[in-house]
């Protein structure tokens, strides 16, 4: 399946922005081949600390263990989601690339892998602020306390801020306009719901 950002990247990136079209480095075979790698030499490492996490932690530390085991799966899964299963490939400086990881493999679409990438992130960055507040309020006393999980107001609310973040997030990523003086004119990426990443 040729998509549009195929077609840019053999036919306008290869001419004008590529000057080490033979490093093995510079090229998306490179960056999967060594992502990949990466992945399998850290992954006894993840294994071992959700071990240490499950068996190790002592019974003093009962409450932090779930919230500490939320955060440690959230950031294993999106390691695993960028190193191996997306593998995000960047044309600069327009912020524009292609997936080249396993999910392109099996053929899942662009817009849908960057939906997954954008709200695995918002969960993991929510696993550690959710980490960060079971250690907050452990402490007996303190200025910094903020609400506690039984605070329901203020805390639904919290949540209902962080939602609205990710919409606004997500659209502004879906629709994108740059004005680049590089190729003389305004470039507009757009990712259709549907389809893979347009450059035009």
């Amino acid at each position: 399946m040729t998509t549009s950002t195929d077609l840019y990247y053999e036919t306008v990136w290869k001419s004008k922005c590529s000057s080490n079209e033979k490093s093995f480095l510079a090229s998306w075979q490179g960056l999967s081949l060594f992502s990949h790698s990466m992945l399998v030499v850290f992954l006894p490492f993840y294994a071992f600390t959700t071990y240490c996490i499950l068996k190790k932690t002592p019974r003093t530390m009962d409450s932090v263990k779930f919230v500490l085991l939320n955060a440690h799966c959230w950031s294993c899964y999106c390691d695993i989601l960028i190193c191996s299963l997306i593998t995000p490939y960047f044309f600069f400086p327009t912020i524009s690339g292609f997936p080249v990881g396993l999910l392109r493999v099996i053929g899942v679409p662009t817009s849908v892998q960057v939906f997954i990438g954008f709200v695995s992130c918002l969960f993991m960055g929510t696993s550690l602020v959710a980490l960060f507040e079971n250690r907050s309020s452990c402490i007996p006393t303190g200025r910094f306390l903020s609400c506690a999980f039984g605070d329901a107001p203020q805390c639904s609310h919290t949540f209902i801020c962080l939602i609205d973040s990710c919409r606004t997030l997500l659209n502004s990523f879906f629709i994108w306009e740059l004005a680049g003086s590089m190729y003389g004119g305004g470039i507009t990426i757009a990712v259709d719901g549907l389809s893979d990443m347009m450059i035009f």
